[in-house]
């Protein structure tokens, strides 16, 4: 029965919390926990001790905790005192392997993880040394018995012991054998495997070995463990069912061939294959397999250094056709020569052909493979083993004619080598053979006995029959063993498709639910696009309607300021036109004045013959007043009615000026800033010409003031009368257009009545516009240059 130790020794710590004293081991390995308490002192950080845990398991467990998947030991620490973690550590069963083959016990440092507390110097840390290996006694013992036995068969010169012992050695060579080698070769029917077996034990006992005793042979373990399986993006099948495939170099698996009985499975095959998608990692099942071997160190060694490689094929499994090679990947072997285990990422590369182009080497996947050779010990060379005896019968019955002088010392030189072989014998079971040997070579000098014939079919019969019913025994055990693994795969197999299923639905509900996902996203999308785009020709609308408006608004403003400029412009022309037309007026009135002047004349004639009269007097006064009062009945008739025109004119300008800006305060809000800049400098300019104009009218009426000033003063040294200068003024009022009425009166107020009448007409013009008000200096000065007049006109 196999056993295996799994053994924990934990040699110190260090940077643990000084205030913790007593800490608690918890350590837990294939489903079994062990608790210890370590007391490290009050005030330490670093201790020391020399604790040791131990777990014996068989080899159904260990099958178990390897396909379970738990073949780690995780360590826990904590304070006994409070209950705080102090941290945890994951120890490999692998690493435990190849720790037991080393000598050196110091151990390795682990960092915990997960700790409460912490020192200022670090986190905790365990020095620990942990080792795996086999522990199999009741094959040790079964070993030794059939040495005795052997050793026992080979002196007393049996050949039927000798044989029954060459047979249960393959059978204890076959039934320790790897549990590996028969689970990962899957390529091989049962049948045949165990037959190549057989048949390999027994061609073994029946040759000899090629190798020399002098040579130094040494015990080897060879392992290759396929882990895990990395996907790239350029993985030809996006979800692939993947198995892989290890195959040695023909030197190395020769001389493994050579130095062990149970061959190497060719090719390390994992099963069953796993599901991998594109971009992921998955782990290989029952990718690990080791074989024990013995070999010349400088003869492995030559074959290491002739840089042999190891092919990985990285296979995709089909239901319904012929699988497909994904990619192949090879591992170098040197590297063994300097490190016992090799743990490295393995590059897969794939023949792939693009469209329009050549075949490219395109790496689509990494396998990790971990490689190890190990160095169990010496080994003793094979010793050369005897002639079977069913041959040795068969020639002596069928008459070989083999040299009757060497028959004797090539048997005695074979029972040396055996009895040196199986180890030390008694003088007499020496002797013994001798005699024996001896009574055979006098009996083949004379031909076989019948005897000795019919005891070579016997023994012959009798290892038929021994041999039948071994195989029969080895057969039903094989059967056993193989429903018995049958039973656990299809367990494993319910399991499987129980889970494939969960998880298939599972799939389907996720899938389900994205599609749904996906199609609500695609309507969120769709109307969202459609929002963009609704969005995008409002704007555009609203861009070209407000581009729209202000093009209007420009060309309404352009349209009044043409409107206003040539408004102004007829304005201009008319003003003009009435200057022309009032200067022939004046031309007129002039001509009209020289001849009212002679009409005056001829009747101040006449006046002065009929003056003296009373009643040529009150006549005339009566005609004076009733002329007076028709001409300033008229003049307020015509000025209320050039009132009224050019208050309805200067309304009408206002009004149009309002609904002017009101229009441009709607239509250019944007443009106010620069409208009020342009308006306020046109306003400057607009004051400062009126100032100069205003000026300039000044002195105009300073000249005309004085002028006529000059003119009073000259009428009044003159000393008129002043019923002629009012009869004059009568007739200047008479003169004007709308009345065309003449009136006598004295010639020399006539050019105070004109500057009158032109300073009365300038004002109504004035004020007509709306722009001057009674309180306006330009009229106070109008109305002081009236004023003054008139005195002057009275006073003639």
């Amino acid at each position: 029965m196999r056993e295996y130790t799994f053994l924990v020794r934990i040699l110190g710590g260090q940077h643990f919390p000084r205030e913790v004293n007593n800490i608690l081991l918890c350590l837990t390995f294939g489903g079994e926990s062990q608790f210890k308490t370590i007391s490290k002192g009050v005030s330490k950080t670093t201790w020391s001790s020399a604790l040791e845990l131990t777990w014996v398991i068989s080899a159904e467990k260990l099958r178990n905790i390897t396909n379970s998947g738990t073949t780690s030991c995780k360590l826990t620490c904590s304070d006994v005192g409070s209950g705080a973690p102090l941290g945890w550590v994951v120890l490999d069963l692998r690493t435990a392997k190849l720790n037991a083959n080393r000598k050196d016990t110091r151990g390795e440092v682990f960092i915990l993880t997960g700790s409460s507390q912490q020192e200022k110097t670090g986190s905790a840390q365990l020095q620990i040394f942990h080792s795996f290996q086999e522990r199999s006694l009741t094959s040790a013992q079964g070993t030794t018995d059939a040495e005795v036995s052997i050793r026992k068969s080979v002196a007393a010169g049996s050949d039927e012991m000798r044989h029954s012992q060459d047979l249960a050695s393959a059978c204890t060579g076959f039934a320790e054998s790897p549990p590996q080698v028969s689970a990962l070769a899957t390529d091989e029917r049962p049948g045949e495997c165990k037959d190549a077996t057989l048949q390999d034990g027994i061609s073994n006992l029946s040759g000899g070995n090629d190798v020399e005793p002098s040579e130094l042979f040494r015990r080897f373990r060879m392992a290759v463990d396929l882990r895990s399986l990395q996907a790239y993006k350029s993985l030809p099948v996006n979800l692939a069912s993947v198995f892989v495939q290890a195959f040695l170099p023909k030197d190395i698996k020769g001389i493994v061939s050579r130095g062990n009985r149970t061959p190497f499975p060719t090719p390390l095959k994992t099963f069953p294959s796993t599901d991998v998608s594109r971009g992921s990692e998955v782990a290989l099942p029952n990718g690990y397999a080791s074989i024990e071997f013995s070999c010349d160190v400088m003869t492995l060694a030559s074959s290491l250094a002739a840089e042999p490689h190891m092919t990985i094929e990285i296979w995709h499994k089909e239901r319904l056709k012929k699988d497909m090679m994904l990619g192949v990947a090879s591992v170098p072997l040197a590297v063994l020569l300097q490190e016992p285990w090799v743990d490295r990422y393995a590059a897969v590369y794939a023949r792939v052909s693009y469209p329009g182009e050549d075949e490219k080497k395109v790496q689509v996947a990494a396998v990790r493979v971990v490689l190890s050779l190990e160095e169990l010990g010496l080994a003793a060379p094979p010793a050369p083993l005897a002639p079977h005896p069913l041959r040795q019968s068969t020639g002596r019955a069928g008459g070989s004619e083999r040299p009757r002088g060497k028959a004797a010392p090539e048997e005695q030189q074979h029972a040396v080598g055996e009895g040196s072989a199986g180890g030390h014998t008694s003088p007499g079971e020496e002797e013994h053979p001798k005699q024996g040997e001896g009574a055979v070579g006098d009996q083949e000098t004379l031909g076989p006995s019948a005897e000795e014939i019919q005891a070579a079919f016997e023994l012959e019969v009798w290892k038929r029959e021994a041999e039948k019913q071994w195989r029969e025994e080895l057969r039903a055990r094989e059967e056993e063993r193989l429903s018995i693994l049958e039973a656990e795969w299809r367990n494993r197999e319910s399991l499987r498709d129980a889970e494939f299923s969960a998880r298939r639905e599972a799939y389907s509900k996720l899938e389900s639910r994205a599609r749904e996902v996906l199609k609500d996203m695609a309507s969120r999308e769709a109307k969202l696009v459609a929002a963009e785009e609704s969005l995008a020709s409002r704007r555009a609308e609203l861009e070209r309607a407000a581009a729209a408006r202000i093009s209007e608004a420009e060309a309404a403003v352009r349209r009044l300021q043409v409107e206003c400029e040539h408004q102004l412009e007829l304005e201009r022309h008319r003003n003009e036109e009435l200057a022309r037309s009032r200067t022939a007026a004046e031309e007129r009135a002039r001509s009209a004045q020289a001849r009212a002047d002679a009409v005056e004349a001829a009747f101040e004639e006449y006046r002065d013959s009929q003056r003296h009269t009373d009643e040529a007097r009150l006549q005339s006064q009566l005609r004076e007043v009733q002329d007076a009062l028709r001409a300033a009945e008229e003049r307020a008739r015509v000025a209320l009615e050039g009132k009224a025109r050019y208050r309805q004119q200067v309304g009408r300008l206002v009004a149009e000026i309002r609904e002017l800006k009101s229009a441009r305060a709607s239509e250019q809000q944007q443009l106010l800033s620069r409208l009020d800049e342009i308006s306020a400098r046109r306003a400057i300019g607009g004051r400062v010409a009126a100032a100069r104009t205003h000026g300039q009218e000044l002195q105009l009426l300073r000249r005309q003031l004085d002028e006529l000033r000059a003119a009073t003063a000259k009428a009044a040294g003159d000393g008129e009368d002043p019923a002629a200068g009012s009869a004059a003024a009568e007739g200047k009022e008479n003169l004007r257009p709308p009345q065309r009425q003449k009136s006598p009166g004295s010639p020399k107020l006539a050019p105070v009545r004109a500057e009158i009448a032109r300073l009365e007409e300038e004002r109504r013009a004035l004020t007509g516009t709306g722009m001057y008000e009674e309180g306006d200096p330009l009229i106070a000065e109008i109305d002081r240059q009236l004023e003054g007049l008139r005195r002057a006109e009275g006073a003639r």
